[in-house]
């Protein structure tokens, strides 16, 4: 959706028609979030407005019926509709997250009945861009900003009680000074978030300058996918398949669609080196379930673990070995 213009294509992906009866686009955002119920994919979620021939009002529209027709529920927000995220443990729930204003974002519940607004005290001045509750936790929600001069990436693990700032706080290591992250994300606008749906401390986000994915819960984040443009990232889909493996989808400003294999990184059974040398093919290691930890190429991996000292080498002689290496 676009200037809050919803068309529907279909399987094939050749045809589209327009879906909007009932949907009144005049306080749309340039690009106006769409969000579809994990559990029903006739309900689908819209944010739009309403002019009253004065005054232009923010929604948030509701189709259970595949875009057919629409109607607006919950009250007039003050500001662009920006983000929406519906819980996948439970579809009468769902976060909006909108442009600035004093009240950013609010929790809705009884399935658009009751909405909550909440107020933190740190909340960048910024619009929010995307929001992402966690698949199995309705109260775990990570919320991404605009903007600079800033932390860009919130956590809440208790329906927005508390919040953690996860892009540039010491989440995690305390030893480091206050808002330093062992491995931070860029100072830059985070446009989009992706948690993982069986490692909720895996979580992907879509920056102005690339993926980064943080597999620790935010204590360090690294730059994600070889050989992705270095472009702005507007959107990220992630397709999982069993064993926290899947295919991460990311919608680049500009340089087209990329698709990325992404595996499982949390094996918690990989052999752990411990003196500084590991020589052979797989010799010693333990192929924690080689099904579902896999290697970039999608074979099997086996995985070791290092804890590296202060000073030393750490060498490891591949010669041979037919798996992908990764350092």
């Amino acid at each position: 959706a676009q200037n809050g213009s919803i068309s529907k294509v279909n399987p094939s992906g050749v045809d589209h028609s327009m879906v909007d009866n009932g949907f009144d686009s005049a306080g749309a955002s340039f690009f106006s979030p769409l969000e579809m119920d994990p559990n029903n994919n006739q309900v689908v979620l819209a944010g739009g407005g309403e002019n009253n021939g004065t005054q232009t009002f923010f929604r948030v529209y509701r189709t259970t019926n595949g875009g057919l027709t629409w109607a607006s529920e919950g009250p007039a927000l003050p500001r662009h509709v920006m983000a929406m995220s519906i819980a996948p443990s439970n579809s009468s729930i769902y976060y909006v997250g909108t442009n600035t204003n004093n009240v950013r974002l609010w929790r809705v519940t009884g399935t658009g009945s009751t909405w909550t607004p909440i107020e933190w005290a740190g909340i960048p001045n910024r619009e929010i861009r995307d929001l992402e509750v966690a698949p199995s936790d309705a109260n775990r929600v990570v919320v991404a900003f605009d903007g600079f001069g800033g932390g860009n990436v919130f956590r809440t693990t208790n329906a927005g009680t508390t919040w953690e700032d996860i892009g540039r706080a010491p989440h995690g290591n305390p030893t480091l000074p206050p808002g330093i992250s062992a491995t931070p994300l860029p100072d830059v606008p985070v446009e989009a978030i992706v948690i993982d749906p069986v490692y909720p401390n895996t979580i992907w986000a879509g920056t102005d300058l690339g993926v980064y994915r943080t597999i620790d819960g935010g204590v360090n984040w690294h730059k994600f996918g070889h050989l992705l443009p270095n472009a702005g990232i507007r959107d990220l889909a992630l397709s999982p398949t069993a064993g926290g493996t899947g295919r991460l989808m990311a919608a680049t400003h500009g340089r087209g669609v990329w698709e990325l294999f992404v595996g499982n990184d949390e094996c918690a059974d990989a052999t752990t080196i411990t003196d500084g040398t590991l020589a052979g093919t797989t010799r010693g290691a333990t192929a924690d379930g080689a099904s579902t930890c896999v290697g970039d190429n999608g074979g099997p991996s086996v995985w070791y673990e290092y804890v590296a000292t202060c000073d030393g080498i750490l060498r490891a002689d591949t010669c041979g070995s037919n798996f992908d290496t990764l350092v």
